[in-house]
């Protein structure tokens, strides 16, 4: 039985230690869980510059794993260094430099805790402490830059503070002749100078303590800068008499009087750390400085206009080869033309954007001049780069010239799937209704060779609305016979022979006699009172529409001439 009790008794103390050991497990789970908690919030207040709120944060994740103020996590040290951080930056030297010396406490040779301890050193105002523990951090991390970085500002900030002995070495060359003498004169003669008088040497210690008084008020007003007017007024607290009366008064005057204390401990901060005869030096190098970056800046503008002439000879012989180019299209010189172009195409790689603007359009020039030549594959080429320069420069009107372009070549050249693309992009830059109309009849001819007619048909509907927009009765007629040739493809023969209808009708207001007879068969054939296939209507519509393409722009304006004209037109279309 008593065996058994004691067996008992030990199943029930490990059940126990093992509840506690999972417990004690759990709490440091939670416990840490909380302190990344708080370290996340107190990092993301530090980054926006609010320090208390990442103090309380920091403070919050040092009790998360801590238990009557003592650490139970050696991680707490590296929460003890962002808090020693935060409290610099508000000027709390004190506690800084007591949360780095507990990170040391945690871990002797914690490296953030040698820098944290080194920053709060140097920002008390302990520079040869502060080199101490820099000089420290540097032997135990050279690799890392703040300690280098640390031991030269604040080897610095010595030297400013007890100046440069090379500069008081003294020498005992020359003639010292006079020293001598002036010795013997001053043994020989002691006592027996003028007395100065007790009024006397007050005034003149009064005199000296006013020129230092002036000094020192016009070395603290460069060392605070537009502090000192603050520091001004809390003086100006200080002693006002009004304040004297009451609780209130005496509160007020404590308050001023602890900011004119922290406000001269600054001062003296800054005197140590940089000194009125550094400052000194260092406004000399600022305008040495100045003067560099001036003498810069007019070797860069001399430089822009050296290149801003260099680019106006460019952009003129450009601009003159160009026109000449262009004459020579216009009078059919193709190959001279070509020749012009390729020397203005050379000037692609320039940076101004005028020049590069006439290349594209020496391109485009080129590759026309191919294409009348009939070489397809080199004129794509060109409109290639044509393209290439166009696009980047968003100029819808350089955009709509290339790809219209680029299209007609491939068109031109039997690759309509290609020639589709290029007009479908060209979309997307067009602006004028007559511009529209003319490429979507263009895109339409090339989904009918590519027998996609459902496409066709919705794109010689579009280019039916761009031409009455327009106003363009050539175009309209182009577009309906256009609609009305891939409606019969289709299959719909009643809406084919009705928009025929309609093309004849325009035909007719045109004085196109010829097209409004080829129409007139090409309704009969679909009606099945003809036998032709259809070949008749194309080849007695080629050369209308040809000329449709050549005038664009232009309305048949004859239309309204005399009977006599009108016959003289329908036997040149016949």
């Amino acid at each position: 039985l008593l065996l058994l009790l004691l067996l008992i008794f030990y199943f029930f103390s490990e059940a126990i230690s093992h509840q506690l050991e999972e417990k004690i497990k759990m709490d440091a789970e939670q416990n840490l869980a909380t302190y990344n908690k708080f370290v996340a919030e107190g990092q993301n207040f530090e980054q926006s510059n609010m320090y208390e709120q990442a103090i309380d944060c920091y403070t919050n994740a040092i009790e998360a794993v801590s238990v009557g103020g003592v650490l139970q996590d050696d991680i707490a040290k590296i929460c003890l260094c962002f808090r020693s951080k935060c409290y610099l930056k508000l000027g709390d030297h004190a506690n800084a430099l007591k949360d780095a010396e507990a990170a040391l406490g945690v871990d002797k040779s914690f490296i953030k805790g040698f820098h944290a301890k080194a920053e709060a050193l140097y920002q008390k105002g302990d520079f040869e402490n502060a080199y101490v523990f820099f000089q420290r951090g540097h032997e135990m991390r050279p690799d890392m830059k703040e300690f280098t970085l640390g031991k030269q500002k604040a080897r610095e900030a010595i030297d400013n503070a007890i100046g440069d002995t090379k500069k008081c070495q003294l020498t005992i060359d020359g003639d010292l002749e006079i020293y001598y003498q002036g010795l013997e004169d001053t043994s020989t003669k002691k006592g027996k100078g003028k007395k100065t008088t007790k009024r006397g040497r007050s005034a003149k210690k009064k005199k000296n303590t006013n020129v230092t008084k002036e000094k020192s008020t016009k070395s603290m007003k460069q060392l605070l800068g537009d502090l000192y007017a603050d520091r001004a007024y809390l003086e100006e607290l200080m002693n006002d008499r009004s304040l004297g009366i009451g609780d209130a008064g005496e509160d007020i005057k404590s308050l001023a009087q602890q900011g004119v204390q922290y406000l001269d401990k600054r001062t003296e901060f800054w005197r140590q750390q940089k000194p009125i005869y550094a400052r000194v030096n260092e406004k000399k190098q600022r305008k040495a400085d100045q003067s560099l970056r001036n003498t810069r800046r007019m070797n860069e503008t001399q430089r822009e206009k050296r290149d801003k002439f260099a680019s106006n000879e460019v952009q003129s012989k450009v601009t003159h080869l160009l026109t000449l180019a262009t004459q020579q299209f216009q009078r059919e010189h193709f190959d001279d033309c070509i020749s012009s172009c390729n020397e203005v195409c050379g000037e692609k790689s320039s940076e101004s954007n005028d020049v590069l603007d006439m290349v594209a359009v020496a391109f485009s020039l080129k590759g026309s001049c191919l294409m009348v030549k009939e070489n397809y594959g080199d004129a794509e080429l060109a409109f290639l780069e044509d393209v290439k320069l166009s696009a980047p420069k968003n100029n819808a009107t350089a955009s709509y010239r290339s790809l219209c372009n680029l299209g007609r070549c491939r068109a031109a050249a039997g690759a309509f799937k290609e020639a589709a693309e290029a007009f479908k992009e060209a979309r997307l830059h067009v602006s004028d209704p007559l511009q529209s109309a003319w490429l979507h009849h263009e895109l339409g001819r090339c989904y009918v060779e590519l027998e996609e007619f459902e496409q066709a048909l919705d794109v010689a509907e579009r280019a039916v609305e761009e031409s009455n927009l327009a106003d363009s009765r050539p175009w309209l007629l182009y577009s309906t016979i256009l609609k009305a040739q891939v409606q019969e493809a289709l299959g719909d023969r009643a809406d084919s022979i009705e928009t025929y209808t309609e093309a004849g009708e325009v035909a007719g207001s045109l004085y196109k006699r010829g097209v409004r007879a080829a129409i007139e068969n090409e309704k009969d054939r679909i009606k099945g009172s003809t036998s032709n296939s259809g070949n008749d209507f194309e080849n007695d519509f080629e050369d209308e529409e040809d000329k449709g393409e050549a005038n664009d722009n232009e309305e048949n304006s004859n239309g309204h001439d005399s009977n006599d004209n009108g016959e003289e037109e329908e036997s040149t279309e016949e």
